[in-house]
């Protein structure tokens, strides 16, 4: 990934944590996954000693931890939902998520979509040349990256008590303010969603506070919100997956879709939960973040295509979008920083939210077909 660093825009790897300064001592990754945490250290502990018989030594190990909201759904550090919006590729689940939008049937046969989450399997699958099965064993290359939150500058930055947040530069109801909910549309601005989940896109989405399986929806797109007034251009969702916007530029709905990848990050870092509400009650400044992980069959199509031509191109899809203010690697330029409100907040915001967020490394990976870990 470091040879990329270019094209990524990444920072220097100086910056990095350790493991991740000398690309050379890394030759593989092992991902342990369970839902009990002591499963996951036995394991962690058994594979290393296995690994060390034969001369393996682990130069880095990332612990993550899932953190959950109120509605049972995943959040990251910045208090927000996660991974709701996916590629599916299995029936099932395109089932499951029509039914939790409310998704008509066809009379064909089908749903009808407004945004269709359904994608191919060679979005996230490639012939592996060491399977032992040709045109039939499969891997994916596998993207990693380290992103660590800078949980107390974003929220000071954001919608938060803190004097010169974005929701007071657009003129929000103040604290204590019997409408001081309405500060939370500063955020939304920012990622694309509200904090539970519901979109901040356009006139025909539930309305924030609906119950939980109406809120966060997947069913919509941009197309009643051309101009971005009500969804920023440089919403974080909206950057990542425009949803229909590369059309204004030529692209096909096709040829857009085509980069979408299969994500599985998982965040990282002790946090202060309320029992309760599931609240963070903390701010750190370091330490925390979201291991980014993600399965795709062309990373220079996919992962780069994503950083470089969405995420870091402060042009895309308008010339005052700037950088993804959640993921973007790069320097704003003028006017690439203004937070227009199309719902009617009583000014203009002006805010940068572009050093919230730091890579501490990272690499690419082949994640290989079960039929040729066999033979090892």
């Amino acid at each position: 990934m470091t040879a990329r660093r270019a094209r990524l825009d990444d920072p220097d790897p100086a910056t990095f944590d350790d493991c991740f300064q000398e690309p050379s001592r890394i030759h593989g990754m092992l991902l342990i996954a369970a839902d009990d945490d002591d499963v996951v250290k036995e394991e962690a502990e058994r594979w290393e000693t296995l690994l060390s018989f034969g001369g393996i030594k682990v130069v880095g190990r990332e612990i993550g931890f899932a953190y959950l909201n109120a509605d049972g759904e995943g959040i990251e550090h910045f208090g927000y939902m996660d991974g709701r919006s996916q590629p599916l590729m299995l029936t099932q689940d395109v089932v499951a998520d029509a039914h939790k939008d409310g998704v008509p049937p066809k009379p064909g046969g089908g749903f009808d979509w407004i945004w269709d989450p359904q994608f191919k399997l060679d979005q996230a699958l490639t012939p592996d040349p060491g399977g032992a099965h040709e045109g039939v064993s499969c891997g994916s290359y596998f993207v990693f990256r380290k992103l660590e939150q800078d949980v107390r500058r974003f929220k000071d930055q954001e919608s938060e008590t803190s004097p010169g947040s974005l929701a007071d530069v657009l003129g929000l109801p103040v604290p204590g303010d019997p409408l001081e909910d309405e500060r939370e549309r500063a955020g939304a601005m920012v990622v694309g969603r509200y904090e539970d989940g519901t979109p901040f896109a356009a006139p025909h989405v539930p309305a924030k506070g609906s119950p939980p399986a109406a809120k966060a929806i997947n069913n919509f797109d941009f197309s009643g919100d051309p101009q971005g007034a009500l969804c920023p251009f440089r919403a974080h969702i909206r950057k990542s997956n425009p949803r229909g916007d590369s059309l204004r530029l030529g692209a096909t709905l096709d040829e857009e879709r085509s980069h979408i990848m299969a994500r599985r990050g998982i965040t990282y870092g002790l946090r202060d939960q309320d029992p309760a509400t599931k609240a963070f009650r903390d701010r750190p400044s370091g330490g925390v973040g979201l291991l980014f992980m993600a399965h795709m069959a062309d990373i220079a199509s996919q992962f780069e295509f994503t950083q470089a031509a969405w995420v870091n191109n402060g042009g895309f899809v308008d010339p005052s979008a700037g950088l993804d203010p959640v993921i973007g690697q790069g320097v704003n330029g003028p006017g690439q920083t203004d937070w227009p409100d199309g719902y009617g907040a009583p000014n203009a915001g002006q805010m940068d939210f572009a050093l919230c967020v730091h890579l501490k490394g990272g690499e690419y990976f082949f994640a290989p077909s079960k039929s040729f870990l066999t033979t090892l």
